[in-house]
């Protein structure tokens, strides 16, 4: 599998940007593209493969709680696991439990 990465600067860069943006009246900033490094873009099947490869990677992992003192996080399976990334074209790749609807409140 190709290196992927998306450092911490290029997010706070682009939050940073979309706000500039919205506060100025022109709307949100086009989104960043990450790519791998040394170059191009990755296709959308190639995005599908490492979304796949990532939920593959960690779906057996069984660390931590859900927060019980929130009833709707409380009521939520801990066994649910889905990776989703939306691409900079604003296809959905994702993988595992992703279209499960359950509250954000605790990672929003």
């Amino acid at each position: 599998m190709r290196d992927f990465s998306i450092s911490r600067r290029m997010v706070i860069a682009g939050g940073a940007a979309a706000t500039a943006g919205l506060a100025a009246g022109v709307g949100p900033a086009a989104p960043a593209v990450a790519q791998p490094r040394g170059g191009a873009a990755l296709s959308s099947a190639r995005l599908d493969e490492v979304v796949a490869a990532a939920h593959q990677r960690y779906r057996g992992l069984a660390e931590g709680a859900n927060a019980d003192y929130i009833p709707a996080l409380a009521a939520v399976p801990s066994t649910y696991f889905g990776v989703a990334l939306v691409g900079a074209d604003g296809r959905v790749h994702a993988a595992g439990d992703s279209e499960q609807l359950f509250s954000i409140q605790s990672i929003s």
